[in-house]
């Protein structure tokens, strides 16, 4: 897999749980210049979590980004 090394780089986590990697990375069809990021929800609880932080080491850049789950709401249910 070409996106190996930036997969142990990726991370997402919540407040009191162990951070996930993602399962795939993969280029999205309709921007290849965006990527994708897959995680599986069964390595991450989001039903008490208020917010969850995505980070990536992509060399020489650093990315981390904080999500507010409070309002990733649709219908009463979380959107992720």
């Amino acid at each position: 897999d070409t996106y190996d090394l930036l997969k142990e780089s990726s991370y997402l986590e919540t407040k009191g749980q162990e951070p996930a990697q993602p399962g795939v990375i993969q280029p999205d069809p309709n921007d290849t210049s965006t990527l994708l990021f897959g995680f599986l929800n069964q390595f991450l609880d989001f039903s008490r979590a208020k917010s969850a932080t995505f980070s990536a080491e992509f060399n020489p850049l650093s990315v981390k980004v904080k999500f507010d789950l409070t309002r990733m709401r649709y219908k009463g249910e979380l959107a992720v």
